[in-house]
């Protein structure tokens, strides 16, 4: 079932800036290379999860920076 949205309705205008990227914001985030063999979710007391990349391996100890540049174990 279709639903139709009045887009000027306060509340959609509202709830969408949480839904939808900026068309720059987008564009930034296409362009930067993606390496699926490093790419992981890292937890995160403040935000949940954040993106990571994993620097190092060992055996099963995994070094990871995340998204702030923080590294952990």
């Amino acid at each position: 079932m279709s639903q139709n949205y009045d887009h000027n309705d306060p509340e959609i205008v509202e709830a969408m800036k949480y839904l939808v990227l900026p068309p720059e914001e987008k564009i930034k985030l296409q362009a930067q290379p993606f390496d699926g063999k490093k790419a992981v979710w890292v937890p995160d007391p403040k935000e949940s999860y954040t993106a990571g990349e994993i620097i190092s391996t060992k055996g099963d100890d995994v070094v990871v920076k995340n998204s702030r540049g923080e590294v952990s174990r």
